[in-house]
């Protein structure tokens, strides 16, 4: 896995609190699961820490939740919210029913994590990123990715991703009261380098315009063949 320092790590008291600092460093949301998996994939210093998402889940209270990708209420709160969880009702959200089972609520094996249907829904039915993570999370695990839940009615909750020594397990009940920590995703070099040549592409394009322009209204267009 090749390495980087083109992520900065933002953190807070809170979620609320770690979401602003996010916000002011110039981020409009924190990252998703399938975000911060690919980020992991190509950088693995990132699999000694856990992370926040933007990620949620809400629960039924009768044995079933639904995952919300891009959750707005969380990427929405205010600086100064500090509840442990958002209420919601569950019958609103317009997402996929998973039904809870005994796949749930301890760490398992590579072979059920790769056709879990908490994990699909966190990866956006994403398989191959999937099994691309669960790849290097079971070269040193026999047991692992854990998917933690709870089953209090018409509640919403952050999605914390584990590190590598908590087996990358995922925490669908994490308090947005506690301490949050999310990846601040910067420009790359190629980013900057195409925003360089497209910016440099459209002011030479206007160039010709203006030359061929002059050219038109002087009756040089033999000349402009030839330039162009």
């Amino acid at each position: 896995m090749k390495q980087t320092t083109n992520i900065k790590i933002v953190e807070g008291s809170t979620y609320a609190k770690a979401l602003s600092k996010l916000k002011k460093s110039g981020q409009d949301r924190p990252m998703t699961i399938l975000e911060l998996a690919k980020v992991r994939i190509n950088n693995s210093e990132y699999f000694d820490l856990g992370f926040d998402t933007c990620n949620a889940v809400v629960y039924s209270g009768t044995g079933k939740f639904k995952v919300i990708t891009q959750c707005k209420e969380l990427i929405d709160l205010k600086p100064d919210f500090n509840n442990y969880c958002l209420a919601t009702d569950y019958s609103k959200i317009q997402s996929s029913e998973i039904e809870i089972d005994d796949t749930f609520n301890h760490n398992l094996t590579y072979k059920e994590v790769l056709k879990h249907k908490g994990w699909l829904a966190l990866f956006e039915n994403d398989k191959q990123t999937l099994k691309k993570y669960a790849d290097i999370v079971f070269k040193s695990k026999e047991r692992a990715m854990g998917f933690y839940i709870c089953n209090i009615k018409d509640t919403l909750r952050g999605v914390w991703l584990y590190d590598m020594s908590n087996y990358s397990n995922v925490d669908c009940v994490k308090y947005l009261s506690s301490g949050a920590r999310f990846l601040l995703k910067l420009p790359s070099s190629l980013d900057i380098t195409k925003k360089q040549s497209s910016e440099f592409d459209r002011g030479y394009n206007q160039c010709k315009k203006d030359i061929k322009k002059i050219l038109t209204e002087h009756q040089m267009l033999d000349v402009w063949e030839i330039i162009k």
